[in-house]
């Protein structure tokens, strides 16, 4: 049997985009335009780091720690607690966060972080980290567009600048599912790396599955 040849870069991307929405082809193309001026090239999403059985040590053999029990959660004015935004968005033309991801877990995640009395901020496939107060206008971001890495390290680069900004050390993200998290992990990975790179900045990632595992010490 004849051994196939590799695929080339622009035969790869071609294919993601046949398994796109035919309304969605001309918006990739133009953020693929754009990251070529930024960027000069643009490639796809590196295969995943993560697999279901094994999730704990492949995210932990590229620095991120995962927080299993209360103990393990950071507290501090250098910590931000954030969960992934959600494609599910209300009708407002523009809102803070609580108003404009009205997907059920990011509505439990900010009621249960209200009542923790900690910081919390939404990881935004647009915005990078949407914290509480701000408000922004609604936008409309599939998350096919995630399929160029170069996106994930341009909002890499955002999120660096946001913590570096906001005295931000440590990121505790929250979902529970370890592989549907992954793309918003690599974005905080590009952010350590960029944080170092640009600002001499020190971030720690943690991962947390369940959110009843972060609690308040000061409430006990």
């Amino acid at each position: 049997m004849a051994k196939r040849t590799p695929a080339t870069e622009e035969e790869k991307i071609e294919r993601a985009y046949k398994k796109m929405d035919d309304r969605l082809r001309h918006d990739v193309k133009e953020i693929e335009d754009d990251l070529r001026s930024k960027f000069g090239s643009v490639h796809l999403r590196e295969r995943r780091i993560v697999s279901p059985a094994t999730w704990k040590e492949d995210y932990a053999r590229v620095g991120v720690r995962h927080a299993a029990y209360p103990e393990d959660v950071p507290y501090g004015k250098d910590v931000i607690y954030c969960h992934p935004c959600t494609q599910k968005k209300s009708d407002l033309p523009r809102g803070k966060m609580e108003e404009m991801y009205i997907g059920d877990a990011n509505q439990r995640f900010y009621k249960y972080m209200k009542e923790q009395q900690l910081p919390y901020a939404t990881n935004s496939g647009h915005l990078g980290l949407v914290l509480e107060g701000v408000e922004f206008d609604t936008y409309d971001l599939h998350t096919s567009f995630m399929i160029f890495e170069e996106i994930l390290m341009d909002y890499g680069m955002t999120i660096a600048k946001q913590c570096v900004d906001n005295g931000f050390h440590k990121v505790v993200i929250v979902k529970s599912s370890p592989c549907m998290v992954e793309p918003f992990i690599k974005r905080l990975l590009y952010a350590r790396q960029y944080a170092k790179e640009l600002y001499d900045w020190d971030l720690e990632i943690i991962y947390v599955t369940k959110l009843s595992v972060i609690q308040n010490p000061n409430l006990k």
